[in-house]
């Protein structure tokens, strides 16, 4: 007798209206909701652009069921996110989780859960390497590239306050290389400093779209020399919170050049000098620019060099007077972590 032994996965085979990659965000309610107003973003889209609802399932439990936990417009030939959307939630915790890519990138037919290759290969057994990693960015890219770049989560599981919208942002496509200073200690006070705002201010919801601007010549590449996925010349992110009668309460926005700082910053944690501590702080500070939306929407036209304005939030969160920076917010620019 001969007995058939396989992996213990709980698959979800999609039906009929299942879709993670839609036309416009609109068309799935679940998704929609993550933007202000239900208003996505205007003037940003790539050439080759995918909307994806971030769907999740733990497939170990067969109680659960496919959640839309935020969204994200993604640029298939340069195989980055232009942005996340999602709405900040107070974390207590953190998933750490195999990193997972979007099925519908490879085949519109295919499930709408996120899954790993392995999922996605055992799923699908006829599926090839070269089919899946066509339009989007797997596990070996940045595998090959970890010495110089960090995963940057657009949008980071800290901000979620569930297991399941926590594992939700490890897909890849939630994902762009970071240099490890930008990663690891200025864009995480920052993220830091958004829960902080979340609290002292007691938002009722807290918007939030990050996004990257594509660079000109820089790239993971693979053992090939092959151009596989673009370094973001810059990280963006705007923020917009809103009282119990969903009138904005604050909003604002963040730029930050994707630098190599990090021999800088090797320097400033090793030696005892204190002039080239500061000049360290001096360097980042000045890097890590806050702005109004409507500055930086003026900024990201110039950068993606676009051809129509653009637009990150509804008018009403774009265009309301802010009472100004909190300090909680300030303090990202004037108190930078360096260890």
């Amino acid at each position: 007798m001969h007995l058939l032994i396989v992996p213990m996965f709980v698959f979800h085979f999609s039906f009929p209206g299942d879709a993670a990659v839609v036309n416009q965000f609109a068309d799935n309610k679940e998704c929609e909701k993550y933007f202000f107003s239900k208003t996505e973003p205007v003037g940003l889209n790539p050439k080759s652009l995918a909307r994806i609802c971030q769907t999740y399932r733990d497939r170990y439990n067969k109680n659960d069921h496919d959640r839309v936990y935020f969204a994200t417009l993604y640029d298939r030939i340069n195989r980055i996110p232009m942005y996340s959307a999602y709405i900040l939630k107070i974390s207590d915790g953190t998933n750490d989780k195999n990193w997972q890519i979007e099925p519908q990138l490879v085949d519109n037919n295919f499930e709408a859960a996120m899954a790993t290759e392995v999922e996605l290969k055992i799923e699908h057994n006829n599926i090839k390497d070269e089919d899946i990693k066509l339009h989007q960015a797997v596990d070996s890219d940045y595998k090959e590239n970890s010495k110089i770049y960090d995963r940057g989560h657009l949008n980071p599981n800290g901000h979620h306050d569930m297991p399941g919208s926590r594992s939700a942002t490890y897909t890849l496509t939630n994902i762009v290389p970071q240099t490890k200073l930008v990663n690891q200690q200025i864009w995480t006070d920052y993220e830091n400093k958004l829960q902080t705002l979340q609290r002292n201010k007691n938002c009722k919801e807290l918007y939030v779209v990050t996004g990257a601007v594509p660079s000109a010549n820089r790239w993971l590449m693979n053992e090939k020399n092959e151009k596989r996925v673009n370094v973001p010349s810059h990280i963006w992110s705007a923020y917009c919170c809103i009282d119990n009668n969903d009138k904005p309460l604050e909003n604002g926005g963040r730029l930050l050049k994707n630098e190599v700082f990090d021999e800088t910053y090797r320097i400033s944690k090793t030696t005892s000098d204190k002039t080239k501590k500061q000049r360290t702080k001096n360097l980042i500070v000045n890097e890590l620019k806050s702005l109004s939306v409507p500055e930086l929407q003026v900024q990201l036209k110039t950068l993606l060099k676009a051809k129509e304005n653009i637009k990150i939030f509804h008018y009403k969160c774009s265009h309301n007077k802010s009472p100004g920076a909190s300090p909680e917010l300030r303090r990202v620019k004037s108190e930078p972590n360096l260890g």
